[in-house]
């Protein structure tokens, strides 16, 4: 869902343009004071829905906790959590880093 995140955001601002535009150029019948209803709509809408946006995404990060399905935690003590969290962090870096060293190809070809 974080990839989808900066289309929410876009969406709400958009809306708040065309809404806070259209809303504007029927009252006031000028389009540069429409424009600039517009523009403050288009933030104050985006400003709006990236707070909309963090209380959804904080909702889904609270219901996938073991905790809320069994009653019980199941997570490992302090120590080892911090353990095997620094080993696959090693192990995601590694893996990237030759998955990149493998689809690099050379900018120059250069024959002497």
């Amino acid at each position: 869902m974080n990839d989808d995140a900066k289309f929410f955001f876009c969406l709400c601002g958009f809306v708040g343009f065309v809404a806070f535009f259209t809303s504007a150029s029927f009252i006031h019948s000028d389009a540069s004071i429409a424009l600039l209803y517009g523009s403050f709509g288009c933030l104050g809408l985006a400003v709006f829905g990236r707070f909309l946006l963090g209380i959804m995404l904080r909702g889904s990060n609270l219901g996938s906790d073991p905790k809320d399905r069994t009653g019980k935690s199941t997570k490992l003590p302090a120590r080892a959590t911090t353990r095997n969290l620094a080993e696959d962090k090693k192990q995601e870096a590694l893996a990237a880093m030759n998955e990149a060293a493998t689809k690099a190809a050379p900018k120059v070809k250069a024959t002497a």
